[in-house]
């Protein structure tokens, strides 16, 4: 998502699409900051997010992992993975 928002920049600056550019306009400055700080926050979570799953995954046995995809958002466990029947 990062890159994405520095790839529609970075478009967007070297095709004049930007009339603030032209008016000039301090406050697209202040703009293009939020939105590289943005960006470098996204990518900076995203290879922190890929760093640990990689860890977590190492650390685990493949039983535990696939338990783990089975549950879904709401808690809720099939019986044939908890090993219990309602």
């Amino acid at each position: 998502m990062g890159v994405m928002v520095v790839a529609l920049w970075i478009t967007l600056l070297v095709t004049p699409q930007v009339p603030e550019l032209a008016e000039g306009r301090r406050d697209i400055g202040w703009h293009l900051a939020a939105e590289v700080i943005t960006a470098a926050l996204l990518v900076a979570g995203g290879i922190a997010s890929l760093c640990q799953a990689v860890t977590r995954r190492s650390r685990r046995s493949p039983s535990v992992r696939w338990r783990d995809t089975a549950v879904n958002s709401a808690g809720y466990t099939p019986t044939a993975v908890s090993g219990r029947s309602s």
